[in-house]
């Protein structure tokens, strides 16, 4: 069970959407998990736009609490600081008009395919490898760079197994990439070069 689309995209109604060609919503408040209530949990989304600037002051001009003291920097600055680390820019614990908390982060098209593609932070692409919610459908390509990514978690955990496996450990381990790419994450002995197609992730079907 997840969110209606309906319902997230009223969630984020008040945002520029027009330049945003992907967006979608991920974490216990937009897919339901095991014994857990999603009513009133905050939810987790993702926007993909071509021109991240442009959007950053459109938003401003809307939307400049979102931003806190940020707001006083102007779109140049913020999009400069989305530049660093997993190239997100997060905006956090925002009240909609619906009542509900959401956050929401702003990434430019090219990182997300330089993400999806080559799992150059392993960030975005890992968390389109676990279940999540579209709520604006992405484009022919960006849908085809997902396919991508997925395909190489995949194959990258396959590498990673023994011989024999449980579907269980298949799914264990491809979620277990995902957490490389989260900064929030202690990185272990398995550092992000050592994973199988770090370098280059388009592996293809033999």
């Amino acid at each position: 069970m997840s969110v209606s689309r309906r319902l997230v995209k009223e969630l984020i109604s008040d945002l520029p959407l027009a330049s945003v060609n992907f967006a979608f919503a991920y974490g216990s408040g937009a897919v339901s998990q095991k014994n857990e209530r999603m009513e009133d949990k905050m939810v987790d989304l993702i926007l993909c736009t071509k021109d991240p600037q442009a959007f950053h002051n459109e938003n401003l001009q809307l939307n400049p609490a979102h931003y806190s003291f940020l707001m006083w920097f102007g779109p140049a600055p913020i999009t400069k600081l989305q530049q660093s680390k997993a190239k997100v820019f997060y905006n956090t614990q925002i009240r909609t008009k619906t009542g509900r908390l959401i956050k929401y982060g702003v990434i430019s098209e090219q990182d997300l395919k330089t993400d999806l593609l080559d799992w150059r932070w392993l960030y975005v692409a890992g968390r389109l490898q676990k279940p999540v919610f579209d709520v604006i459908e992405p484009t022919a390509d960006i849908a085809n760079w997902i396919e991508q990514n997925r395909l190489s978690a995949l194959q990258a955990s396959l590498l990673l197994l023994p011989d024999t496996f449980s579907y269980s450990q298949l799914f264990e381990k491809i979620v277990g990439l995902s957490y490389k790419g989260d900064f929030r994450m202690i990185v272990g002995s398995l550092k992000f070069n050592e994973v199988p197609g770090r370098c280059s992730s388009r592996l293809r079907r033999s």
